[in-house]
Formats: structure tokens, C-alpha cells, sequence
């Protein structure tokens, strides 16, 4: 027997989720609900709103429009979502199935830059209703947020947690700059990572790992972002510059995905959804 969950959630908690395949925003448009696997749930949970990603699955170019409240939470097997489908070893797997209401849409999209892969970002209503790019919606820290601000207004092309490939678990860099000549990663440090040994040793190793990758590296803490922006933006400035200049988001080819031999290209494939999803149901596409 199913257990139906209502769940007390901030009044701001917005999930922006991929749609990714026709049949799943049939299911939208005609049932008013939406799967995501429990497996695979992001952290915050739950959100009072959802945003849907469409995207090249849809034969759409990659925006965000369209939202709807959550109305209640139920937590479902494959099979009972799916009764009439031969799911194989899927039949068991968990989801929770979001009920809708009020679903709508923004009058100015929110665009896609350049290709990535996308599933979920949880974020805030405010942030959705202000948010013109993707990288707009990220929610990670304050910190980050006056970054990205600084970043927007030097007018470098950036892109927000972006995934570095073949890792297990994956990783993501708070900021990417890809260059003509090679890939920037610009880091942000809180204070607690300073007197945290562990988390120290992590980002050592994380930092050795994107230079065997082909990544520059450029870290700022707390202060230096807070205090001193302008230096700091300086300092990206002059790294883009050593490394040929930053490639524009509209001359963005397949190319550059090889820049990781091959990894992320496989990763992307041009598409909005990794394995994280649905990995057995990748033969829809």
C-alpha cells in the first residue's frame, strides 16, 4: 500500500527538473504529475514549486517556462506508476510522484547558454522569478552569488557547477571559463574550510585532479571576495587573458567538449539528461 506524504516545506523552495522525453510531459500536460526517483532525490526536499527544463528531447533549443505548485507528495513503485509497462528489474524502483496544480508559464523564458547536462537544481522562487540564464538559478551560497555577480559584470562567459567527468561521484567546479587555449575553474572558500583538515586535504586532491585534467585553478576566500572584489575579478581577468581569451557561449562547438579526451563529450552528448535520472531508460532517446 502506497503511504501519501504531505510534507512542511519553506514557502521559497523551487526545484527546477528536466523534462526528458515526450511521454513524461504528456504526462504533465494531460495527468498533472512528475517523477523523481528517490535514489537520486536532491538534498533539499521537498520544494512547494517545480520548474521543467525542455529541452532537445522535446525538440525544443533548452529553456525554462514553465512551473507549477506542488500539491502533495506520493512516494510509488515503477509498476504502480507505470501499470501497463514492462519495466524488468525497474519494477521496484522508488519514486516520488509530485502532484501539480496551477501549472503555468513565465512570460520571458530562462535560456540555456551552452550545452550541459541538467536534472535538478533546487533554488528559490525569488531567484526563479528574477533568473534570465540557467546559471541565474543556482542556489549554492551568498558567497557565490557575489561572485557570480562580479563574473556577470566583467562580462566573462562563465557557467555555474559545472560537472567535471568521469568522476565517481561526480564533481562540479563553482565556475567554469573555457578559454582558447585551455579551462579556467574559479573556486570559492568559506571560513569553515580553512580550519577544517579534512575538507583541506579534499580540495588538495580535487586540485590535483583538474590540473591532470587540463584545468587552471584560481581559489578566493571569504575575504578577498568580500573585501576585495575588484582584485579578484582582476585576477580572472588576467588568467583568461594568459590562456587565449574566453570562448563566447554562441561559438560553443563540440570541439570544446574534447578538451577532456572525450569524456564529457560522451557524458553530454548533447543531451539535458545523464544517468542520474533514469540511467535504464536511456534507449528512449
Amino acid at each position: 500500500m502506497t503511504a501519501t506524504e504531505r510534507f512542511r516545506r519553506p514557502d521559497d523552495e523551487l526545484l527546477v527538473a528536466v523534462i526528458p522525453r515526450k511521454r513524461d510531459m504528456h504526462i504533465l500536460e494531460n495527468e498533472g504529475w512528475y517523477r523523481v526517483p528517490v535514489d537520486t532525490a536532491p538534498r533539499r526536499w521537498p520544494p512547494r514549486y517545480v520548474a521543467f527544463y525542455e529541452g532537445v528531447a522535446l525538440s525544443k533549443p533548452g529553456h525554462v517556462a514553465r512551473y507549477a505548485e506542488v500539491d502533495r507528495i506520493d512516494t510509488r513503485s515503477r509498476k504502480e506508476l507505470f501499470p501497463g509497462e514492462n519495466p524488468g528489474g525497474k519494477a521496484g524502483r522508488r519514486y516520488y510522484q509530485l502532484r501539480l496544480k496551477n501549472l503555468r508559464e513565465r512570460a520571458n523564458p530562462i535560456t540555456l547558454q551552452r550545452p550541459r547536462p541538467l536534472v535538478f537544481i533546487s533554488t528559490t522562487f525569488v531567484k526563479f522569478q528574477a533568473a534570465q540564464t540557467i546559471n541565474d538559478l543556482w542556489d549554492d551560497s551568498p558567497l557565490e552569488d557575489r561572485l557570480w555577480r562580479a563574473l556577470t559584470e566583467t562580462e566573462l562567459p562563465a557557467e555555474r557547477q559545472w560537472p567535471v567527468p568521469d568522476k565517481n561521484p561526480r564533481y562540479f567546479v563553482d565556475f567554469a571559463i573555457f578559454c582558447q587555449d585551455g579551462k579556467l575553474a574559479v573556486e570559492t572558500d568559506g571560513h569553515e574550510w580553512h580550519s577544517n583538515p579534512i575538507r583541506a586535504a579534499a580540495d588538495n586532491t580535487r586540485q590535483n585532479e583538474l590540473n591532470i585534467r587540463g584545468w587552471r585553478l584560481l581559489r578566493f576566500s571569504t575575504e578577498q571576495i568580500t573585501r576585495g572584489i575588484g582584485e579578484s575579478m582582476n585576477n580572472v581577468v588576467q588568467m583568461v587573458e594568459r590562456l587565449g581569451g574566453a570562448v563566447a557561449a554562441n561559438a560553443w562547438t563540440a570541439d570544446h567538449y574534447l578538451q577532456d579526451n572525450g569524456g564529457l563529450a560522451r557524458q553530454l552528448a548533447f543531451r539535458e539528461v545523464p544517468a542520474e535520472y533514469d540511467a535504464e531508460e536511456e534507449e528512449d532517446w
